[in-house]
């Protein structure tokens, strides 16, 4: 992440000012996001865990959401392109999310493993892939960090960290994904918050001197349903977060990253989207280029389209030949297209018992150090 912030504003004021950005439209609150983080589980009348079985059967009588050193009784997995072989389009990539508690501090993993297939089937040895570690304070939720095949990055946010040097707080709202208060269905809102990209283990990280200012990234969200790929129809929160925001933070600016996810109730994390601007070049391809060829071999249905902020005015999804929309900035009058151009659905369930949940590796612990 590149650029700058506001330099007119002390840093205070200036962190109380995007507060103000903050801008959720509809009526009375509809639920927590934490209950859109987590996934939910099926009970028998004694509470006890009923394996086999997701929250989407019709023999899920008694629901409540997985609780900490629980196995999961069953597991979200992607889709392979529309045109594989296997009429039920089995991926190979398996994702949990569960909550995780260490020293009182409860933060939500999403675990994702990859499993080989065997035919349309998975089978063999699950293989770690990495995690996004998510948490909550009293305005927002939020993803701290992600760890991959390419090491660890983490989100953080200078005046927070300013505050709160040597704690994963400094980390709580560098990726916003929303609200702890969601809006009813229909209601959006947005946010623009300083964030700083922290490169390597958290613990590592945290022994840094805090970033200086920091560019505003913009986070937009929208409560609706959404039809996922294997026909399963949700309330979902759908959260679009940009590279960058303008200098007012009511739009994204010179922004040219997005990254989109949906949370359902059902199964916390349950889509995640790679969106790029027509003219972003980092990924060697032109982009338009990119966005037919995502198109032509979809492992995912339409994609939502992006929410309306304060400058942001978005045209119609187009969904032939490509997956684009184009974005109009009130302010400057300014246009771009921007194209899907990678996409993962998780909603394709697995009813595969998991004999308990993953240890939490020694270099996670950081994200949980209060």
């Amino acid at each position: 992440m590149q650029g700058s912030v506001l330099t007119a504003l002390t840093r205070a004021s200036q962190f109380a000012a995007l507060l103000t950005f903050l801008l959720p439209t509809g009526a009375a609150q509809a639920a927590s996001i934490t209950d859109f983080m987590v996934m939910t589980v099926c009970t028998d009348a004694a509470g006890a865990l009923q394996t086999a079985m997701a929250p989407i059967d019709p023999g899920c009588r008694s629901r409540r959401k997985l609780l900490p050193g629980e196995p999961a009784p069953y597991r979200l997995t992607t889709f392979s392109a529309a045109n594989d072989v296997c009429a039920n389009r089995q991926g190979v990539v398996v994702r949990h999310n569960m909550p995780v508690v260490v020293n009182g501090v409860t933060r939500i993993v999403s675990y994702d493993d990859h499993i080989p297939r065997s035919g349309c089937r998975l089978s063999g040895e699950q293989l770690s892939y990495g995690a996004s570690i998510q948490g909550t304070d009293g305005l927002f939720g939020f993803i701290l960090g992600d760890d991959g095949p390419t090491g660890q990055i983490n989100f953080e946010s200078p005046p927070i960290c300013r505050a709160f040097p040597a704690s994963a707080r400094r980390f709580s709202r560098g990726w916003v994904i929303g609200p702890v208060n969601l809006p009813s269905p229909g209601g959006s809102g947005f946010v623009a918050m300083p964030a700083v990209l922290g490169i390597g283990d958290p613990g590592v990280v945290l022994s840094r001197p805090c970033p200086q200012g920091g560019p505003l990234a913009l986070t937009t969200w929208t409560m609706d349903r959404m039809i996922f790929t294997g026909g399963l129809t949700l309330d979902a929160l759908v959260s679009d977060h940009f590279s960058r925001a303008n200098l007012v933070g009511t739009g994204p600016g010179a922004a040219q990253q997005m990254e989109r996810t949906y949370w359902t109730t059902e199964f916390g994390l349950t889509r995640w989207e790679k969106w790029a601007r027509a003219d972003w070049t980092g990924g060697g391809t032109p982009v338009p280029a990119l966005g037919r060829a995502a198109w032509a071999t979809p492992t995912c249905s339409p994609p939502h389209g992006m929410a309306m902020t304060g400058d942001q005015q978005p045209g119609a999804l187009r969904t032939q030949g490509e997956w684009s929309q184009i974005m109009r900035d009130a302010r400057t009058g300014q246009q771009f297209t921007w194209f899907l151009l990678d996409c993962r659905d998780y909603s394709n369930i697995d009813r595969t018992a998991q004999s308990a949940p993953p240890a939490v590796p020694a270099r996670y612990l950081p994200w949980w150090k209060g």
